[in-house]
């Protein structure tokens, strides 16, 4: 088997696990959005200031939004690879003949 089929494989695994826990999903997402949406509304006067380098606050901020959101989902990655080992996934991964960088 292909490298790139063997990574498709425990990736699928990862995903599928992920989104059938919808608590998972649901924060990554809604967080982000909710602050931003604070955010926008009480800091909108901000791009009246001289020398703000845009006359919306929201292309100024959406950046905040991407970053949250791929710290959290970085928590739940790690948070789910703690589990694999803790289970002994990663241990039975590493019996098979899959190359270990896929592992």
């Amino acid at each position: 088997m292909s490298t790139g089929a063997q990574l498709v494989l425990v990736s699928r695994r990862s995903i599928s696990r992920t989104f059938r826990q919808p608590v998972l999903v649901f924060p990554v997402v809604s967080f982000p959005l909710i602050l931003l949406a604070v955010n926008a509304a009480g800091l909108a006067s901000v791009t009246k200031l001289p020398g703000f380098p845009t006359d919306s606050y929201i292309n100024f901020a959406i950046i905040v939004c991407f970053i949250q959101g791929a710290m959290f989902a970085a928590i739940n990655s790690g948070t789910e690879l703690a589990g694999d080992i803790q289970g002994g996934f990663t241990d039975r991964l590493a019996l098979t003949p899959a190359h270990r960088w896929v592992v």
